[in-house]
């Protein structure tokens, strides 16, 4: 028989393990996968957080921009921002509105 073809004999070595070796790869293997897991979690609350964020930002923005369209007209500075302070009151809830009541900062 050709000797490259033949299987090598174990070795001593390669043979004899150490105890426990094998429960110790397992809790390797889970602490990771715990680990792994948790970071994909992690990344999950992160991403849907900021899309929350981008979704709120947008319609502050689109409320503005209507605000400020609807109360061009009112002639007047000091009239066009008590216009769209009401009509962003209106909009948002008065909650939402910094400065929603009371005398202007100035």
């Amino acid at each position: 028989m050709n000797p490259l073809l033949r299987a090598p004999r174990p070795t001593q070595a390669a043979a004899a393990t150490p105890p426990g070796a094998p429960r110790r790869a397992l809790l390797q293997a889970v602490l990771v996968t715990a680990a792994i897991v948790g970071l994909l979690g992690a990344f999950d609350r992160v991403v849907r957080l900021g899309v929350q964020q981008g979704a709120a930002r947008k319609a502050d923005a689109a409320a503005q921009a209507e605000a400020a369209w609807r109360c061009r007209p009112v002639p007047g500075s000091q009239a066009q921002g008590d216009c769209r302070r009401r009509f962003l009151g209106q909009r948002l809830g008065a909650a939402d509105l910094p400065y929603s009541e009371g005398p202007r900062g100035r």
